[in-house]
Protein backbone atom coordinates (compact mmCIF):
# COMPACT_ATOMS: atom_id res chain seq x y z
CA UNK A 1 0.00 0.00 0.00
CA UNK A 2 0.83 3.68 -0.24
CA UNK A 3 2.96 5.09 2.57
CA UNK A 4 1.91 8.84 3.48
CA UNK A 5 0.83 9.99 6.32
CA UNK A 6 -2.72 11.52 6.16
CA UNK A 7 -3.13 11.82 9.93
CA UNK A 8 -1.64 14.43 12.55
CA UNK A 9 -0.72 13.63 15.75
CA UNK A 10 -3.62 14.95 17.57
CA UNK A 11 -5.94 13.63 14.66
CA UNK A 12 -4.73 9.81 16.09
CA UNK A 13 -5.14 10.21 19.33
CA UNK A 14 -9.03 11.75 19.02
CA UNK A 15 -9.71 9.08 16.46
CA UNK A 16 -10.33 5.66 18.89
CA UNK A 17 -11.02 7.17 22.23
CA UNK A 18 -11.80 4.58 25.63
CA UNK A 19 -14.22 6.46 27.86
CA UNK A 20 -12.24 7.26 31.48
CA UNK A 21 -15.13 9.15 33.03
CA UNK A 22 -17.64 7.91 35.29
CA UNK A 23 -20.78 9.04 32.95
CA UNK A 24 -19.03 8.21 29.83
CA UNK A 25 -17.96 4.71 31.81
CA UNK A 26 -21.78 4.04 32.79
CA UNK A 27 -23.06 4.84 29.66
CA UNK A 28 -20.59 2.17 28.00
CA UNK A 29 -19.42 -0.49 30.20
CA UNK A 30 -22.28 -1.49 32.81
CA UNK A 31 -22.61 -4.84 33.24
CA UNK A 32 -25.78 -7.03 32.32
CA UNK A 33 -26.47 -10.52 34.06
CA UNK A 34 -25.76 -12.57 31.22
CA UNK A 35 -22.05 -10.46 30.50
CA UNK A 36 -21.49 -11.25 34.60
CA UNK A 37 -22.23 -15.07 33.86
CA UNK A 38 -19.82 -15.26 31.45
CA UNK A 39 -16.99 -13.37 33.53
CA UNK A 40 -18.21 -15.27 36.77
CA UNK A 41 -16.78 -18.47 34.63
CA UNK A 42 -13.67 -17.85 34.87
CA UNK A 43 -11.28 -19.48 37.45
CA UNK A 44 -10.11 -16.17 39.51
CA UNK A 45 -10.70 -12.70 40.21
CA UNK A 46 -7.11 -11.97 37.59
CA UNK A 47 -8.50 -13.51 34.90
CA UNK A 48 -12.01 -12.43 35.92
CA UNK A 49 -10.77 -9.24 35.82
CA UNK A 50 -8.84 -9.37 32.33
CA UNK A 51 -11.34 -11.12 30.96
CA UNK A 52 -13.80 -8.70 31.90
CA UNK A 53 -11.90 -5.61 30.47
CA UNK A 54 -11.92 -6.92 27.16
CA UNK A 55 -15.39 -7.63 27.18
CA UNK A 56 -15.81 -3.51 27.65
CA UNK A 57 -12.95 -2.78 24.87
CA UNK A 58 -14.26 -5.62 22.14
CA UNK A 59 -17.79 -4.02 22.51
CA UNK A 60 -16.34 -0.13 22.65
CA UNK A 61 -14.58 1.18 20.86
CA UNK A 62 -13.84 -2.06 19.49
CA UNK A 63 -10.55 -3.46 19.83
CA UNK A 64 -8.54 -6.06 21.49
CA UNK A 65 -5.73 -4.45 22.90
CA UNK A 66 -5.02 -2.43 25.77
CA UNK A 67 -1.76 -1.41 25.19
CA UNK A 68 -0.72 0.67 27.93
CA UNK A 69 -2.98 -0.34 30.41
CA UNK A 70 -2.27 -0.49 34.24
CA UNK A 71 -4.42 -0.29 37.88
CA UNK A 72 -4.56 3.10 37.44
CA UNK A 73 -6.24 3.29 34.06
CA UNK A 74 -9.72 4.40 34.69
CA UNK A 75 -11.64 1.46 32.78
CA UNK A 76 -9.69 -0.71 35.15
CA UNK A 77 -10.65 0.79 38.32
CA UNK A 78 -14.37 0.86 36.82
CA UNK A 79 -14.58 -2.45 36.04
CA UNK A 80 -13.11 -3.28 39.54
CA UNK A 81 -15.53 -1.84 40.98
CA UNK A 82 -18.39 -3.32 39.47
CA UNK A 83 -16.87 -6.84 40.22
CA UNK A 84 -15.48 -6.21 43.59
CA UNK A 85 -12.40 -6.82 42.28
CA UNK A 86 -8.88 -4.95 43.27
CA UNK A 87 -7.69 -2.90 40.35
CA UNK A 88 -3.78 -4.80 40.88
CA UNK A 89 -5.21 -7.99 39.94
CA UNK A 90 -4.58 -6.36 36.36
CA UNK A 91 -0.56 -6.64 36.55
CA UNK A 92 -0.92 -10.20 37.08
CA UNK A 93 -3.33 -11.23 34.20
CA UNK A 94 -2.64 -12.83 30.86
CA UNK A 95 0.94 -13.74 31.98
CA UNK A 96 0.27 -16.52 29.51
CA UNK A 97 -0.61 -14.84 25.80
CA UNK A 98 -2.52 -17.96 24.89
CA UNK A 99 -5.17 -17.16 27.95
CA UNK A 100 -5.60 -13.68 26.68
CA UNK A 101 -6.41 -15.24 23.62
CA UNK A 102 -8.50 -17.48 24.32
CA UNK A 103 -10.79 -14.86 26.12
CA UNK A 104 -10.55 -12.99 22.87
CA UNK A 105 -11.83 -15.74 20.99
CA UNK A 106 -14.76 -16.52 23.25
CA UNK A 107 -15.71 -12.67 23.74
CA UNK A 108 -15.31 -12.28 20.41
CA UNK A 109 -18.09 -15.73 19.76
CA UNK A 110 -20.21 -13.90 22.43
CA UNK A 111 -20.42 -10.38 21.12
CA UNK A 112 -20.97 -11.62 17.09
CA UNK A 113 -17.48 -9.87 16.05
CA UNK A 114 -15.63 -10.22 13.35
CA UNK A 115 -11.86 -10.33 12.82
CA UNK A 116 -10.52 -7.75 10.37
CA UNK A 117 -9.20 -10.10 7.93
CA UNK A 118 -8.22 -9.83 3.96
CA UNK A 119 -11.82 -9.86 2.64
CA UNK A 120 -12.66 -7.02 5.59
CA UNK A 121 -9.72 -4.69 4.60
CA UNK A 122 -10.87 -5.38 0.72
CA UNK A 123 -14.22 -4.54 1.75
CA UNK A 124 -13.08 -1.27 3.99
CA UNK A 125 -10.67 -0.39 0.88
CA UNK A 126 -13.65 -0.43 -1.27
CA UNK A 127 -15.64 1.89 0.63
CA UNK A 128 -13.09 4.41 1.73
CA UNK A 129 -12.17 4.73 -2.54
CA UNK A 130 -15.66 5.54 -3.12
CA UNK A 131 -15.73 8.19 -0.07
CA UNK A 132 -12.10 9.60 -1.38
CA UNK A 133 -13.42 10.47 -4.85
CA UNK A 134 -15.99 12.58 -3.18
CA UNK A 135 -13.43 14.16 -0.23
CA UNK A 136 -9.73 13.04 0.38
CA UNK A 137 -9.20 14.79 4.19
CA UNK A 138 -7.55 12.18 5.92
CA UNK A 139 -10.22 12.30 9.42
CA UNK A 140 -12.94 11.84 7.15
CA UNK A 141 -11.68 8.85 5.48
CA UNK A 142 -10.20 7.44 9.32
CA UNK A 143 -13.78 8.35 10.66
CA UNK A 144 -15.60 6.64 7.99
CA UNK A 145 -13.47 3.32 8.59
CA UNK A 146 -13.91 3.28 11.83
CA UNK A 147 -17.88 3.69 11.77
CA UNK A 148 -17.08 1.08 8.45
CA UNK A 149 -16.00 -1.71 11.21
CA UNK A 150 -18.35 -0.47 13.41
CA UNK A 151 -21.69 -1.19 11.36
CA UNK A 152 -20.09 -4.50 10.10
CA UNK A 153 -19.05 -5.73 13.71
CA UNK A 154 -15.48 -6.09 12.62
CA UNK A 155 -12.88 -5.55 15.33
CA UNK A 156 -11.01 -2.19 14.71
CA UNK A 157 -7.09 -2.99 13.19
CA UNK A 158 -4.50 -0.83 14.76
CA UNK A 159 -4.25 3.10 13.60
CA UNK A 160 -1.52 2.62 11.66
CA UNK A 161 -3.54 0.12 9.67
CA UNK A 162 -6.37 2.11 9.38
CA UNK A 163 -3.97 4.99 7.85
CA UNK A 164 -2.31 3.20 5.22
CA UNK A 165 -5.90 1.80 4.31
CA UNK A 166 -6.84 5.46 3.94
CA UNK A 167 -3.76 6.68 1.88
CA UNK A 168 -3.99 3.47 0.03
CA UNK A 169 -8.16 4.95 -0.63
CA UNK A 170 -6.80 8.57 -1.34
CA UNK A 171 -4.21 7.64 -4.18
CA UNK A 172 -6.43 5.54 -5.72
CA UNK A 173 -9.28 7.97 -5.71
CA UNK A 174 -6.74 10.49 -7.08
CA UNK A 175 -5.89 8.39 -10.26
CA UNK A 176 -9.58 7.67 -10.61
CA UNK A 177 -10.31 11.21 -10.78
CA UNK A 178 -7.41 11.88 -12.89
CA UNK A 179 -8.69 9.53 -15.43
CA UNK A 180 -12.30 10.74 -15.43
CA UNK A 181 -11.23 14.14 -16.15
CA UNK A 182 -8.65 13.28 -18.92
CA UNK A 183 -10.69 10.28 -20.95
CA UNK A 184 -13.27 12.60 -22.15
CA UNK A 185 -10.31 15.09 -23.89
CA UNK A 186 -9.32 15.28 -27.63
CA UNK A 187 -5.98 14.93 -28.69
CA UNK A 188 -6.12 18.17 -29.79
CA UNK A 189 -7.67 19.73 -26.52
CA UNK A 190 -4.25 18.02 -24.97
CA UNK A 191 -2.12 20.04 -27.77
CA UNK A 192 -3.72 23.43 -26.42
CA UNK A 193 -3.14 22.64 -23.02
CA UNK A 194 0.60 22.04 -24.11
CA UNK A 195 0.62 25.05 -25.78
CA UNK A 196 -0.69 27.14 -22.68
CA UNK A 197 2.21 26.00 -20.46
CA UNK A 198 5.13 27.17 -23.04
CA UNK A 199 6.46 30.30 -22.85
CA UNK A 200 5.07 32.77 -25.70
CA UNK A 201 7.89 33.83 -28.02
CA UNK A 202 9.42 37.69 -27.51
CA UNK A 203 7.92 37.08 -23.74
CA UNK A 204 8.64 35.64 -20.40
CA UNK A 205 5.25 34.41 -19.83
CA UNK A 206 2.94 31.72 -20.61
CA UNK A 207 -0.57 31.86 -21.81
CA UNK A 208 -1.66 30.03 -18.35
CA UNK A 209 0.05 32.97 -16.58
CA UNK A 210 -2.05 35.44 -18.25
CA UNK A 211 -5.21 33.98 -18.15
CA UNK A 212 -4.36 33.28 -14.63
CA UNK A 213 -3.38 37.40 -13.75
CA UNK A 214 -5.77 38.95 -11.71
CA UNK A 215 -7.54 41.91 -12.37
CA UNK A 216 -8.78 44.20 -9.21
CA UNK A 217 -10.37 47.77 -10.78
CA UNK A 218 -13.49 47.48 -12.01
CA UNK A 219 -13.94 49.24 -15.47
CA UNK A 220 -14.99 49.20 -19.08
CA UNK A 221 -11.62 48.43 -20.34
CA UNK A 222 -10.91 45.41 -17.63
CA UNK A 223 -14.55 43.95 -18.33
CA UNK A 224 -13.42 43.99 -22.19
CA UNK A 225 -10.38 42.40 -21.41
CA UNK A 226 -12.27 39.60 -19.29
CA UNK A 227 -14.91 38.71 -21.55
CA UNK A 228 -12.07 38.44 -24.33
CA UNK A 229 -10.19 35.88 -21.60
CA UNK A 230 -13.64 34.07 -21.07
CA UNK A 231 -14.15 33.81 -24.90
CA UNK A 232 -10.49 32.26 -24.80
CA UNK A 233 -11.21 29.77 -21.82
CA UNK A 234 -14.06 28.53 -23.68
CA UNK A 235 -12.25 27.41 -26.78
CA UNK A 236 -10.70 24.55 -25.05
CA UNK A 237 -14.22 23.21 -25.03
CA UNK A 238 -14.12 20.92 -21.42
CA UNK A 239 -16.45 18.19 -21.79
CA UNK A 240 -19.64 19.20 -19.25
CA UNK A 241 -19.58 15.28 -18.55
CA UNK A 242 -16.38 16.02 -16.31
CA UNK A 243 -18.30 18.50 -14.12
CA UNK A 244 -21.29 15.77 -14.06
CA UNK A 245 -18.81 12.30 -12.80
CA UNK A 246 -16.20 14.28 -10.56
CA UNK A 247 -17.62 16.15 -7.61
CA UNK A 248 -17.01 19.77 -7.48
CA UNK A 249 -15.27 19.45 -4.39
CA UNK A 250 -11.96 17.94 -5.80
CA UNK A 251 -12.32 19.61 -8.85
CA UNK A 252 -11.47 22.85 -6.88
CA UNK A 253 -9.14 21.51 -4.53
CA UNK A 254 -7.30 20.11 -7.75
CA UNK A 255 -7.58 24.16 -9.62
CA UNK A 256 -6.15 25.42 -5.93
CA UNK A 257 -3.31 23.43 -5.80
CA UNK A 258 -2.69 23.88 -9.39
CA UNK A 259 -2.85 27.77 -9.46
CA UNK A 260 0.14 27.59 -7.10
CA UNK A 261 2.57 26.36 -9.04
CA UNK A 262 5.04 27.16 -12.04
CA UNK A 263 3.67 26.51 -15.39
CA UNK A 264 7.38 25.33 -15.83
CA UNK A 265 6.93 22.88 -13.22
CA UNK A 266 3.41 21.71 -13.86
CA UNK A 267 4.53 21.05 -17.47
CA UNK A 268 7.19 18.43 -16.14
CA UNK A 269 4.32 16.06 -14.69
CA UNK A 270 3.22 12.70 -15.90
CA UNK A 271 0.37 13.49 -18.76
CA UNK A 272 -2.29 12.29 -16.96
CA UNK A 273 -2.04 13.99 -13.94
CA UNK A 274 -0.78 17.48 -15.96
CA UNK A 275 -3.77 17.34 -18.29
CA UNK A 276 -6.06 16.72 -15.00
CA UNK A 277 -4.68 19.72 -13.54
CA UNK A 278 -4.85 21.89 -16.43
CA UNK A 279 -8.24 20.93 -16.95
CA UNK A 280 -9.22 21.82 -13.35
CA UNK A 281 -7.29 25.27 -13.55
CA UNK A 282 -9.41 26.21 -16.83
CA UNK A 283 -12.97 25.04 -15.37
CA UNK A 284 -12.06 27.44 -12.03
CA UNK A 285 -10.56 30.15 -14.43
CA UNK A 286 -13.58 29.90 -16.31
CA UNK A 287 -16.33 30.10 -12.93
CA UNK A 288 -13.81 32.79 -11.46
CA UNK A 289 -13.39 34.84 -14.79
CA UNK A 290 -17.74 34.75 -15.20
CA UNK A 291 -17.88 35.71 -11.59
CA UNK A 292 -15.88 38.81 -11.75
CA UNK A 293 -17.21 40.21 -15.02
CA UNK A 294 -20.64 40.46 -13.48
CA UNK A 295 -19.32 41.30 -10.36
CA UNK A 296 -17.47 44.50 -12.17
CA UNK A 297 -20.50 45.50 -13.74
CA UNK A 298 -22.41 45.53 -10.23
CA UNK A 299 -19.93 47.59 -9.31
CA UNK A 300 -20.19 50.08 -12.11
CA UNK A 301 -24.25 50.27 -12.34
CA UNK A 302 -23.75 50.82 -8.29
CA UNK A 303 -21.40 53.46 -9.28
CA UNK A 304 -23.16 55.40 -11.59
CA UNK A 305 -26.70 55.43 -9.52
CA UNK A 306 -24.88 56.61 -6.67
CA UNK A 307 -23.27 59.74 -8.78
CA UNK A 308 -27.07 60.20 -10.39
CA UNK A 309 -28.53 60.20 -6.77
CA UNK A 310 -25.74 62.25 -5.47
CA UNK A 311 -26.29 64.98 -8.44
CA UNK A 312 -30.48 64.49 -8.15
CA UNK A 313 -29.82 65.30 -4.49
CA UNK A 314 -27.67 68.24 -4.68
CA UNK A 315 -29.52 69.38 -7.89
CA UNK A 316 -32.36 69.74 -4.81
CA UNK A 317 -30.28 71.82 -3.06
CA UNK A 318 -29.59 73.94 -5.67
CA UNK A 319 -33.13 74.72 -6.66
CA UNK A 320 -34.09 75.32 -3.06
CA UNK A 321 -32.48 78.46 -3.01
CA UNK A 322 -32.38 79.32 -6.74
CA UNK A 323 -36.10 79.48 -6.73
CA UNK A 324 -36.62 80.70 -3.53
CA UNK A 325 -36.86 84.17 -5.53
CA UNK A 326 -39.16 82.52 -7.92
CA UNK A 327 -41.66 81.06 -5.19
CA UNK A 328 -41.91 84.39 -3.52
CA UNK A 329 -43.18 86.35 -7.41
CA UNK A 330 -45.41 83.47 -7.88
CA UNK A 331 -46.76 84.06 -4.47
CA UNK A 332 -47.22 87.73 -4.93
CA UNK A 333 -48.77 87.62 -8.26
CA UNK A 334 -51.25 84.91 -7.58
CA UNK A 335 -52.73 87.27 -4.13
CA UNK A 336 -52.42 90.21 -6.61
CA UNK A 337 -55.03 88.23 -9.10
CA UNK A 338 -57.21 86.88 -6.32
CA UNK A 339 -57.80 90.65 -4.70
CA UNK A 340 -58.35 91.98 -8.56
CA UNK A 341 -61.19 89.44 -8.98
CA UNK A 342 -62.17 89.91 -5.69
CA UNK A 343 -62.41 94.07 -6.36
CA UNK A 344 -63.96 93.85 -9.68
CA UNK A 345 -60.17 95.76 -11.22
CA UNK A 346 -58.49 94.60 -14.53
CA UNK A 347 -55.97 91.60 -13.96
CA UNK A 348 -53.52 92.82 -16.32
CA UNK A 349 -53.30 96.59 -15.10
CA UNK A 350 -52.85 94.95 -11.51
CA UNK A 351 -50.22 92.75 -12.50
CA UNK A 352 -48.58 95.53 -14.80
CA UNK A 353 -48.78 97.74 -11.77
CA UNK A 354 -46.67 95.92 -9.74
CA UNK A 355 -44.01 93.92 -12.31
CA UNK A 356 -43.17 94.43 -15.95
CA UNK A 357 -44.04 92.02 -18.36
CA UNK A 358 -40.54 91.04 -19.63
CA UNK A 359 -39.78 90.06 -15.94
CA UNK A 360 -42.52 87.60 -15.69
CA UNK A 361 -41.17 86.25 -18.69
CA UNK A 362 -37.34 85.85 -17.24
CA UNK A 363 -38.82 84.73 -14.16
CA UNK A 364 -40.99 81.69 -16.14
CA UNK A 365 -37.11 80.53 -18.67
CA UNK A 366 -35.76 80.16 -15.39
CA UNK A 367 -38.21 78.32 -13.68
CA UNK A 368 -38.27 75.57 -16.93
CA UNK A 369 -34.34 75.77 -16.74
CA UNK A 370 -34.17 74.33 -13.74
CA UNK A 371 -36.82 71.98 -13.68
CA UNK A 372 -36.43 69.11 -11.19
CA UNK A 373 -36.22 65.94 -13.28
CA UNK A 374 -38.57 63.28 -12.20
CA UNK A 375 -36.01 61.06 -10.34
CA UNK A 376 -32.53 60.28 -10.08
CA UNK A 377 -32.52 57.87 -12.95
CA UNK A 378 -33.18 60.12 -15.47
CA UNK A 379 -29.48 61.66 -14.58
CA UNK A 380 -27.69 58.13 -14.87
CA UNK A 381 -28.26 57.77 -18.59
CA UNK A 382 -25.51 60.48 -19.00
CA UNK A 383 -23.03 57.84 -18.18
CA UNK A 384 -24.84 55.49 -20.89
CA UNK A 385 -21.33 55.90 -22.98
CA UNK A 386 -19.54 53.55 -20.07
CA UNK A 387 -21.83 50.71 -20.46
CA UNK A 388 -22.07 51.47 -24.13
CA UNK A 389 -18.53 50.17 -24.64
CA UNK A 390 -18.81 46.74 -23.65
CA UNK A 391 -23.14 46.43 -23.49
CA UNK A 392 -22.56 44.49 -26.21
CA UNK A 393 -19.86 42.32 -25.58
CA UNK A 394 -21.71 41.04 -22.37
CA UNK A 395 -24.96 40.47 -23.81
CA UNK A 396 -23.05 38.54 -26.67
CA UNK A 397 -20.72 36.69 -23.95
CA UNK A 398 -23.84 35.16 -21.79
CA UNK A 399 -27.32 33.40 -22.57
CA UNK A 400 -29.82 34.76 -20.41
CA UNK A 401 -32.47 32.23 -19.03
CA UNK A 402 -35.41 32.96 -16.65
CA UNK A 403 -39.19 31.60 -15.43
CA UNK A 404 -41.61 31.99 -17.88
CA UNK A 405 -43.35 34.63 -15.55
CA UNK A 406 -40.11 36.44 -15.90
CA UNK A 407 -39.65 36.03 -19.44
CA UNK A 408 -39.97 40.00 -20.57
CA UNK A 409 -36.86 40.33 -19.06
CA UNK A 410 -34.99 38.27 -21.59
CA UNK A 411 -37.20 39.70 -24.16
CA UNK A 412 -36.72 42.56 -23.22
CA UNK A 413 -32.56 42.28 -23.01
CA UNK A 414 -33.07 40.24 -26.86
CA UNK A 415 -34.40 43.97 -27.82
CA UNK A 416 -31.27 45.58 -26.00
CA UNK A 417 -28.64 43.17 -27.78
CA UNK A 418 -30.36 43.63 -31.32
CA UNK A 419 -30.25 47.56 -30.87
CA UNK A 420 -26.88 47.38 -29.91
CA UNK A 421 -25.92 45.07 -32.67
CA UNK A 422 -27.71 47.02 -35.32
CA UNK A 423 -26.68 50.40 -33.93
CA UNK A 424 -30.03 51.07 -33.49
CA UNK A 425 -30.83 54.84 -32.03
CA UNK A 426 -34.02 54.26 -30.87
CA UNK A 427 -36.14 51.33 -29.64
CA UNK A 428 -38.68 49.55 -31.91
CA UNK A 429 -42.04 50.42 -32.23
CA UNK A 430 -43.43 47.74 -29.90
CA UNK A 431 -40.54 47.40 -27.45
CA UNK A 432 -41.15 44.44 -24.52
CA UNK A 433 -42.46 46.57 -21.56
CA UNK A 434 -44.56 44.30 -19.67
Amino acid sequence: MARRTVLTNLERESLITIPDSSQDCSRFYLFSESDLALIRQRRNDTNRLGFAVFLCLMRYPGIDTADGFSCHTPLVKWVGRQLDILPSEWESYAIREETRREHQREIRVYLNLNPFDAPSSELLLKGLISIAIQCDDGLVLAESAVDFCAKNRILLPSIATIERHCSEAATRAEETIFHLIVDPLSERQKKLMDRMLKVVVNSSRTLLTDLSSTVTKPSARKIQELIERLNRLRKYHIPQVIQRTVHQNRLQKLARETSKMVPRDLAAYEPLRKYACVTALILELREKTTDTILEFHDQIMGKIFARSKRNYDKKIVELGLSGAESDKIRRELLKVVVESHKSGKDVSKAIESHWKWEQLEKTLEESDATKLPESHLSLAASSHGTLKKYALQLLECFTFEALPESQCIIDALTTIRLCYKTEARSLPKEPPLK
